[in-house]
């Protein structure tokens, strides 16, 4: 099996219109410096950190009761 071949997308916005995207690297050079020379603030990553998993939570439960409800009607299950 040979390795790769160019995606065909039958829309758009399909994984294959990304071939035109270029990442964008930001440096933040506002924070303190620490001794080993890394920045990173470690609060405000647990933060973030924090906040996208409350996120990550509302989304799967909204979805988890969605599918329950799809379930209920098409199946009958409770």
């Amino acid at each position: 099996m040979s390795g790769g071949g160019t995606l065909k997308g039958t829309h758009p916005l399909h994984i294959g219109a990304l071939n035109g995207v270029k990442p964008e690297i930001i440096q933040v050079d506002k924070t303190t410096m620490r001794f080993d020379g890394n920045n990173v603030d470690i609060d405000e990553e647990m933060v973030n950190l924090a906040a996208a998993a409350i996120q990550y939570d509302v989304i799967t439960q909204g979805l988890m009761d969605k599918f329950n409800v799809l379930g209920i009607v098409i199946g009958g299950r409770r």
